[in-house]
């Protein structure tokens, strides 16, 4: 397997043009739009303005960073072994989308990433015809969403379904690539995944109604099992912080452990735990671990822009904005 010598000399360059958190302290101060799109231009980022009022398109403008950062990734790395798998949720939101989409008889087009594995173009006229061939494990479940979906009407089974086999494959292609942060990475965003699942439902208090659902919904693969987690659903929110003290969340048990937190906040913590085992690929001096890192920082820098370029938009405080933006990869 290749040590990505290059590749990774390349991507170490690149890094000094993320908007991480100096950029992101200089973004929230800013008073006026103005201001704020000629800081993003100086960060290299192609934004994206309206023609006749020359206002910020933000969605437009964080899409095209994203989809950027996708096309330097592979052509750095055209194999994909470690990158591509990153990709497949994008798909699967897209396919999501477009089953939607079909049954209510309307565009899916602006609901969908034109950045994932399948061409949108393609995805949607499979949807159509029904035909889910060489769509691998998400045409496969695919075809059971729109079983399970045609028998209740309830789009949650789609969404259910489609997300099993989504984090299913990342596994499935982490394991195949032979990089073992890569399979790191996919099992502790599927633990956080499902500890958040565990949390909702826990507030929710649905009862047996819950448990069921829960059984049904929570993702396997991760490093905690499924048999536990359904355990840890029967202990208090407390409990199960209690419990994670112990466990390799510790620090996301810490993060929330002290006082009430909205779901807002506790999504926020989740996010931070993540980023910080990705942090681990910064330890690295060249391999598919800094790939995977630049990619993935990117994803957290894009969710952190629009975090505060929505919240200027509302006009929350910046203490408000500070407060919801996540650690950043630099």
């Amino acid at each position: 397997m290749t040590d990505y010598y290059f590749e990774s000399a390349r991507v170490r360059a690149l890094e000094g043009s993320m908007v991480g958190r100096e950029r992101l302290a200089t973004l929230l101060e800013t008073k006026t739009e103005d201001e704020r799109i000629s800081l993003l231009r100086d960060c290299g980022i192609p934004v994206k303005t309206d023609p006749a009022s020359g206002a910020l398109l933000r969605e437009e403008t964080l899409l095209a960073l994203l989809r950027g950062v996708y096309d330097e990734i592979k052509e750095l790395d055209p194999e994909g072994k470690a990158t591509n798998l990153w990709l497949l949720p994008y798909d699967c939101n897209n396919l999501k989308a477009a089953i939607k989409a079909f049954y209510r008889k309307i565009d899916p087009a602006s609901m969908l990433f034109d950045f994932g594995e399948i061409p949108c173009d393609e995805l949607v006229d499979r949807v159509r015809t029904g035909n889910y061939e060489e769509l691998g494990a998400l045409g496969d479940a695919a075809k059971k969403a729109v079983e399970a979906y045609e028998k209740t009407r309830d789009p949650q089974q789609i969404d259910l379904i489609l997300d099993k086999a989504c984090y299913g494959e990342m596994l499935a292609m982490a394991q195949a690539s032979g990089v073992s942060f890569a399979v790191e990475l996919v099992k502790v965003k599927i633990d956080l995944v499902n500890l958040m699942m565990v949390i909702r439902l826990g507030r929710m208090k649905m009862g047996e109604l819950g448990n069921v659902f829960l059984a049904n919904a929570l993702l396997t693969g991760g490093e905690i099992p499924v048999e536990e987690l359904l355990k840890k659903a029967e202990l208090t929110e407390e409990e199960l912080f209690e419990r994670l003290l112990y466990s390799p969340y510790e620090d996301f048990a810490k993060d929330v452990k002290a006082g009430d937190k909205t779901l807002g906040q506790l999504e926020r913590a989740a996010d931070d735990a993540f980023m910080r085992r990705l942090k681990e690929a910064k330890m690295e001096s060249m391999g598919a671990e800094v790939l995977i890192g630049f990619l993935l920082g990117h994803e957290t820098a894009v969710k952190n822009l629009r975090i505060l370029l929505s919240g200027k938009e509302a006009g929350l405080t910046n203490d408000t904005i500070r407060e919801r933006i996540r650690e950043s990869y630099v």
